[in-house]
């Protein structure tokens, strides 16, 4: 069974570090991160409905986006779309060994989406995009 932990990340610009409400969900939260002492499996998701009309950009987008971050981390992400549910559903799938390998991900996704090693979904294409970690308990 999984929980899900739905984690809305803010990002500090001229810092670089990921900072996020109710961190007392996770015990000994430092401020400068998540925890490193917690050690269990997680699967991360990125979920996005695009607008109507835009199911095959979106589709493309992360396509692109996966393959960019299979090659720049040596993830092993996958691409998924919802049968039935919100047309055109889609979802980009991780793994990862803690929430602290999540947030070094992150961290690096940030920087390399801003220096363009990353794509960014074109304006216009999705409606919502909810990320979750996942967390094997």
């Amino acid at each position: 069974m999984h929980q899900s932990v739905k984690i809305k990340w803010m990002v500090s610009m001229t810092s670089g570090s990921l900072k996020y409400p109710g961190a007392a969900i996770f015990p000994n939260h430092s401020s400068g991160g998540l925890h490193q002492g917690v050690n269990m499996p997680v699967l991360f998701t990125r979920i996005g409905i695009p607008h109507p009309g835009q199911q095959t950009e979106a589709l493309k987008f992360a396509k692109a986006r996966k393959e960019a971050v299979n090659k720049l981390y040596s993830l092993n992400a996958e691409v998924y779309v919802r049968f039935g549910g919100p047309v055109g559903q889609i979802v980009m799938v991780e793994s990862f060994e803690s929430l602290a390998e999540v947030e070094k991900m992150k961290i690096a996704a940030i920087r390399d989406s801003i220096d363009n090693k990353i794509p960014m979904a074109p304006p216009g294409v999705f409606q919502t995009v909810e990320e979750h970690a996942w967390m094997t308990v």
